[in-house]
């Protein structure tokens, strides 16, 4: 394994800035998010759907149970905080009755 690293070495250890040896262009895809994509198109668009819809077939049950469980993580993602605020409130006001002897 040390042979393969001293080998690769010299390659990145080139102190030498040669303007000929360097690269234009910014790297692999341009500037910005996605601007080097080159994905293809299908040429066929519905036959690939329907494609993907017999690939995926096979896991019917199991897309359907992820998305039932992704929504009702959703729904507990924006009631919990709302429970957890009254239950807080509601200790609060036993601590502060239980304090000023009225509870």
């Amino acid at each position: 394994m040390s042979k393969d690293i001293k080998q690769v070495e010299p390659q990145y250890n080139n102190t030498k800035t040669d303007s000929s040896n360097q690269k234009s262009n910014p790297g692999p895809g341009g500037h910005g998010p996605m601007k080097g994509f080159s994905g293809e198109k299908a040429k066929d668009f519905k036959g690939a759907i329907s494609k993907l819809a017999v690939y995926l077939a096979k896991y019917k049950l199991k897309i359907v149970i992820t998305i039932i469980f992704t929504i009702g993580s959703t729904i507990f993602f924006i009631v919990g905080p709302k429970i957890l605020g009254n239950v807080t409130t509601s200790i609060f006001e036993g601590f502060r009755r239980k304090i000023s002897g009225t509870g």
